[in-house]
């Protein structure tokens, strides 16, 4: 899960980093990062939250399929009273909490993942600058090496 998380987040960073500012002022991206173009395509807080209550909701469909008669299927010795079982029956069996732990990984993944993008947003746009700083002191630096050809 924090692979997919670490991928998700990287995937989003790589086009925030290389995105030009549109001026050089860019301290005015504090004042709400979110307006600077290198973070514009980073999902809202607002967009997170509704993709963990659509995943909440698909989670909580998936526990009310019926897979009774599937089981019964394999396991024709299968007590024919648990016809109705649904995948949530039998993932809760052993745990009497597994749907309020699987919700709460949900609700802590998307929590998790607002609070990353926003720090990114913040980040983006200062990390561009230092980005550029560093280029302008290496070109500086490399400007009267021989052979170096001159712009």
């Amino acid at each position: 899960m924090r692979l997919l998380l670490a991928a998700a987040v990287a995937a989003c960073a790589a086009p925030a980093l290389a995105a030009p500012p549109p001026h050089d002022d860019y301290y005015d991206s504090y004042s709400d990062p979110y307006s600077d173009p290198a973070v514009a395509d980073l999902p809202s807080p607002e967009a997170i939250e509704d993709a963990g209550r659509a995943v909440d909701r698909a989670m909580g469909a998936l526990m009310n399929v019926r897979i009774g008669e599937l089981a019964e299927a394999v396991d024709p010795g299968r007590d024919p009273r648990r016809r109705d079982e649904t995948l949530g029956d039998i993932a809760s069996r052993d745990d009497p909490y597994f749907e309020q732990r699987m919700r709460g990984t949900v609700a802590g993944a998307t929590a998790g993942m607002g609070v990353m993008m926003e720090r990114l947003a913040v980040l983006a746009p200062v990390l561009r600058e230092t980005m550029r700083d560093v280029e302008r002191r290496v070109e500086d630096a490399t400007r009267d090496l021989p052979g170096r050809e001159h712009d």
